[in-house]
């Protein structure tokens, strides 16, 4: 879906940033109510993990993608006023 291995990125902090911005972004995609999957994105569902999944790739991917990069410039520059970068 357009990304690539995030362990060749240099320097190390994009790698980094990437796989915490996919771990942030998925735990926002997703809400689970009274045991039922939604989507985060439009609030659609009831979903099981498979149908949830396959709305998330078939309408939301490039929302998706936008929401990882978002993330990874935030935590980039969120590390760099901290002097980690």
């Amino acid at each position: 879906m357009g990304f690539e291995d995030p362990e060749s990125f240099e320097p190390r902090i994009l790698s980094r940033a990437y796989l915490d911005a996919v771990k942030n972004v998925a735990l926002r995609v997703v809400v689970e109510r009274g045991g039922a999957l939604y989507c985060g994105i439009c609030g659609r569902g009831p979903y099981r993990r498979k149908g949830l999944y396959l709305h998330l790739k078939r309408i939301h991917g490039d929302d998706i993608l936008d929401l990882v990069e978002l993330e990874v410039r935030r935590l980039v520059s969120s590390s760099k006023r901290r002097g980690r970068a």
